[in-house]
């Protein structure tokens, strides 16, 4: 006869958040999207996946010297690297539009868009809408249950069949996040 004894254990966990929900977010920084460097700008409205996983639609304008105009939008995923108490690290890819509008005369205008343009015709206003691919990282600094602070670096690729050029992009989202995050989550 044998007596058998069994000890089992449960490891205490904290309750995972709800995932899911709407971000809304402002951004503002810098980026080299021109002939010079100069400000950047944009809105994102974004969905939380998973604590982990986020889906972004962002538009950004970067400053520019007179007699240009640019542009950008994308569609980016962001994987955060670790779910901690007040930051989560993260990366981030995504893919969509860049649109540089120049004058056609303007000389200081980047060669990946002045090798485009026929010199024959100077005058008048040339749009060119390229795809970009993106990819970036950042921090989630959660600052209350609803807001957080998200430093980030981007390097936008505005490809053509035949040539890329990068544009990189910093600065500082400020994002509201309409379903509360606990700051230990």
């Amino acid at each position: 006869c044998g007596l058998v004894v069994t000890a089992s254990g449960v490891a205490q966990t904290a309750e995972p958040r709800e995932p899911g929900g709407t971000i809304l977010s402002g951004f503002v920084g810098g980026a080299h999207a021109s002939s010079a460097s100069g400000p950047a700008a944009g809105l994102a409205v974004g969905w939380e996946l998973t604590p982990r996983i986020a889906v972004d639609g962002q538009g950004r304008w970067f400053g520019a010297p007179t007699g240009e105009t640019t542009f950008a939008a994308s569609l980016t995923a962001r994987y955060s690297l670790g779910v901690f108490d007040t930051a989560s690290p993260y990366v981030s890819a995504g893919v969509g539009m860049f649109q540089a509008t120049f004058d056609r005369g303007w000389k200081a205008a980047p060669a990946f868009y002045r090798d485009r343009v026929d010199n024959d015709d100077a005058t008048g206003r040339r749009v060119f809408r390229d795809v970009l691919w993106s990819v970036g990282a950042g921090a989630d600094l959660i600052v209350s249950t609803h807001m957080a602070v998200r430093p980030d670096v981007s390097l936008l690729i505005v490809t053509t069949l035949r040539e890329a050029r990068v544009v990189p992009v910093y600065g500082l989202h400020l994002a509201y996040y309409f379903v509360p995050r606990d700051r230990a989550h």
